[in-house]
């Protein structure tokens, strides 16, 4: 045990000498036992608070409760008496997790306790437990194998409840969670360092253990140079899927860390490596862990040596990209991704030429606070003088400029090796059109709060929201025809396809109709967690939110509509209705639809080649509806999940596309079905 001798002067009364006297403490650091907390005047150190209760199982007190105080890395228990008590001494101010159990007659608890330290120390916090009836979830984390895997964290979430339980599966890929769970609907998500993450995923407690297999994540690194070789520090890293458009958030885990709170997310930039340079459009990059509110960058940066790694990776075809405020941008040729392996890049940035310039209308006078964007994702405002400046252009540019009142201008700019800089002129004319009217419904009354969306030909669309009798008024547009879309929460969306510039444009909104149901697996009562609904209609697509297993969307065009549900791990669920117009705006007029989820059949096996070595990378898909491709890892196996029951037919192609095998397979709903390919030239 550690420990920390104090030297405090107090108010000491020992028998029948009282008075200021030097005494000796020892403080265990360990347990937190004493909080070193001496006040100006040399007064006593204070003592922790402490935690006490009493555990009651339906209003009667309960003995030999085992009750666990808990936070990350530590945990404190105790014991309640014959009479329930129970008391944690010195318990050091923080959040914590109090647990009591008693397997025997099946009850538990699971409550969080916040405890601060008060102006008088020592002060008891008190807090009492009831139990109730518990459930145990138990299961097992496998691999794309099948082989157990130690140390990966499994999050559990009760429905309705939202504090989450953390436990780690153990040598042999087990983990349960017994005392602390009431309900009947969980949510698993699980990570473990080299594998992607899983879930969140919907089950239940039962008798049965839950398997969870996990994906192998593959690995880059890399290094960021400029022209003349040398290393960027702080260039900021993206990888891209080439195949979907979209940044690809990084994972990456230690083996030794638990998940941290903002999503367990965790970049380790090191290494040193090999191609590829040049200037690139760059898309909105997504943040490597989600937030609410803004927040500093999270994407990998390159460290001192300009090195960087990404880990836990999903497997494809991506391109990495790179930027820094003092260069121009560069990236990658598409490269493939294989699941368990280490690819390795180097990205050259230059610092390229300045091009600048003044934005002018038609008499030649500048103009301000134009909005002047660039076709690599940067926007810059002009300045009282219509004056520019956008630096670290390394290629040719296209210059957009827009501002309200004047019609948008582009100009290409030629950026030549070696040059500077670069100065430009942009012209913008003053735009003249207008539209203008009232929005109201069939019997004439004016609709407050509409909102109207207005696009010329070739122009920046206008907003604008109805007054309190329906009118509106936009000016400054582009010529015409205009392209109008009309929407309202309470009325059904109105889109017309060309209204010439007026100042009496009339458009008239209908109540449309509304839909009501529910989306469940009917095996867990719930639907699964990552259920996506959506509503298709000639017109949209729309996305309608789930409470729970409900749903609800009012002010929708009547017609016919299809709803369509996908989940990962389920077929794609769709359903044809006719959506009724209501008498009055929000109105429900299709009642009761409900649309059930089976849980799909997952395909497994290994890629080889005709000489039987696996085929790192093969991209392998199945005939089946809405089911995404996957690709091998290095050791040629893949997995394919939510397969719809029935034959189907598998294809395997080679990473050059050139060799490619075909076999047929039967799927049956939650089982696995094994089906290695041979992949042979065509």
């Amino acid at each position: 045990m550690q420990a920390l001798a104090l030297l405090a002067v107090g108010a000491i009364a020992c028998g029948p000498q009282a008075g200021r006297q030097p005494v000796d403490i020892a403080v265990d650091l360990r347990d937190g036992a004493i909080a070193p907390n001496l006040d100006a005047g040399g007064g006593a150190v204070e003592v922790l608070p402490s935690v006490r209760g009493v555990v009651t199982a339906g209003g009667a007190p309960v003995a030999g409760v085992v009750l666990r105080l808990g936070t990350a890395g530590r945990t404190r228990a105790a014991r309640s008496d014959e009479r329930g008590r129970f008391e944690i001494p010195s318990v050091a101010a923080g959040a914590y997790a109090l647990s009591a159990d008693l397997p025997a007659r099946a009850l538990g608890a699971f409550v969080p306790v916040d405890v601060a330290l008060g102006e008088e120390g020592g002060a008891t916090v008190k807090v009492d437990v009831e139990l109730h009836p518990t459930v145990r979830l138990s299961g097992v984390i496998r691999d794309e194998t099948g082989k157990p895997l130690p140390g990966a964290f499994v999050r559990v979430e009760e429905e309705e409840r939202a504090l989450p339980v953390v436990v780690e599966s153990g040598g042999d890929g087990r983990f349960s969670v017994d005392g602390r769970l009431r309900g009947r609907g969980y949510r698993i998500s699980v990570q473990r360092a080299g594998y992607l993450p899983d879930g969140p995923r919907a089950v239940k407690a039962s008798a049965q253990p839950v398997e969870i297999r996990m994906r192998r994540g593959a690995t880059l690194e890399g290094v960021v140079v400029d022209e003349h070789g040398a290393p960027i520090a702080g260039a900021e890293v993206a990888v891209v899927s080439e195949e979907a458009g979209s940044a690809v958030p990084s994972g990456g885990g230690s083996s030794d860390a638990a998940p941290a709170s903002d999503g367990w997310a965790h970049l380790d930039p090191s290494g040193e490596l090999g191609v590829m340079r040049g200037p690139i459009p760059y898309p909105t990059l997504v943040p490597t862990v989600a937030t609410t509110t803004p927040v500093e960058s999270r994407l990998p940066r390159s460290d001192g040596k300009g090195a960087f790694r990404i880990a836990e990776l999903p497997a494809g075809r991506l391109v990495v990209t790179a930027r820094h405020p003092d260069f121009a941008g560069a990236a990658t040729a598409p490269a493939v991704l294989v699941a368990g392996a280490t690819r390795s890049v180097r990205l050259e940035l230059v610092r390229g030429a300045t091009v600048q310039g003044h934005v002018l209308d038609d008499r030649r006078a500048g103009i301000a606070d134009v909005e002047i964007s660039t076709d690599d994702g940067r926007t810059v405002l002009s300045d009282g003088a219509g004056g520019f400046s956008i630096p670290h252009v390394a290629k040719r540019l296209k210059l957009s400029a827009r501002r309200r009142g004047f019609l948008r201008a582009e100009l290409d700019v030629e950026i030549h090796p070696g040059q500077a800089d670069v100065t430009c002129e942009l012209t913008l004319k003053r735009a003249l059109g207008r539209l203008g009217g009232e929005v109201s419904d069939a019997r004439g009354a004016g609709i407050e709060g509409a909102r109207l969306s207005i696009t010329p030909p070739g122009g920046e669309t206008a907003r604008v929201t109805t007054d309190r009798g329906g009118r509106f008024l936009v000016e400054g547009l582009a010529d015409g025809p205009y392209r109008v879309v009309v929407e309202h929460t309470a009325w059904a969306r109105l889109s017309l396809a060309a209204i010439e510039a007026t100042n009496e444009a009339r458009l008239v909104l209908e109540p449309g109709g509304g839909i009501d149901g529910e989306v469940v697996d009917p095996r867990l009562g719930l639907p699964p967690a990552d259920a996506r609904l959506e509503l298709v209609t000639s017109g949209e697509t729309r996305r309608i939110p789930l409470e729970g297993r409900r749903f609800r969307a009012l002010a929708l065009p009547s017609g016919p509509a299809r709803l369509v549900v996908t989940a990962r791990g389920y077929p794609r669920v769709e359903r044809s209705i006719e959506i009724i117009a209501a008498d009055r705006p929000g109105e429900v007029t299709v009642r009761d639809l409900r649309l059930e989820l089976e849980l799909g059949g997952q395909i497994r096996g290994r890629v080889r080649d005709d000489r039987g070595d696996p085929v790192a990378g093969a991209a392998v898909s199945v005939d089946a509806h809405g089911v995404d491709a996957v690709r091998a890892g290095t050791d040629g196996v893949y997995v394919i999940v939510g397969v719809p029951s029935g034959r189907v037919e598998i294809t395997a192609r080679s990473l050059d596309g050139v060799k490619s095998g075909r076999e047929e397979v039967e799927v049956r709903a939650n089982e696995e079905s094994r089906m290695d390919l041979v992949i042979e030239a065509r």
